[in-house]
């Protein structure tokens, strides 16, 4: 068995374990954060049975989804876990099953128009980045925002 097979399984192991030894199990999924892995390392762990694989540069997104694609691995569902711009959206939307990061009521503006355009049966599934403690260093929404956002 490779590295990469052996530390999978073991990841495997303990989120069943986890989940056995939880009060209100949950289906939990792993989310492989593929951001600056080879795409011969993400097509053996598709290969492996893992289906989540998150991105945080557009670009890389867009390029991996392309050539695992045309390398059979259609079933991957892209999350994009990092900040993203606006100009951006329109290039990944197409590629993506969620995005956890909208950090602002233009970003979720533009996701919603961009995917009302593709006319996909399902709600595209996102998450909202608050920013709780109002660091200027830091992206997100404020907490009131964030509340008349999800409304």
């Amino acid at each position: 068995m490779s590295a990469l097979a052996e530390r999978y399984r073991s990841i495997q192991n303990r989120i069943q374990a986890a989940v056995a030894e939880s009060v209100h199990p949950r289906d939990v999924h792993l989310l492989a954060v593929s951001k600056a892995q080879p795409i011969d390392a993400i097509f053996d762990l598709y290969h492996l049975g893992q289906r989540d694989f998150g991105e945080n540069y557009a670009q890389e997104l867009v390029e991996k989804a392309e050539q695992l694609r045309q390398r059979g691995c259609d079933g991957i569902r892209w999350h994009f876990i990092g900040h993203l711009q606006t100009n951006k959206v329109k290039l990944i939307l197409p590629y993506l099953h969620s995005i956890h990061s909208i950090d602002s009521e233009k970003l979720a503006m533009e996701i919603a128009k961009r995917w009302e355009a593709l006319a996909r049966p399902h709600p595209l599934p996102v998450l909202l980045e608050v920013n709780i403690d109002a660091e200027s260093s830091k992206s997100g929404l404020a907490p009131a925002d964030a509340r008349v956002l999800a409304m």
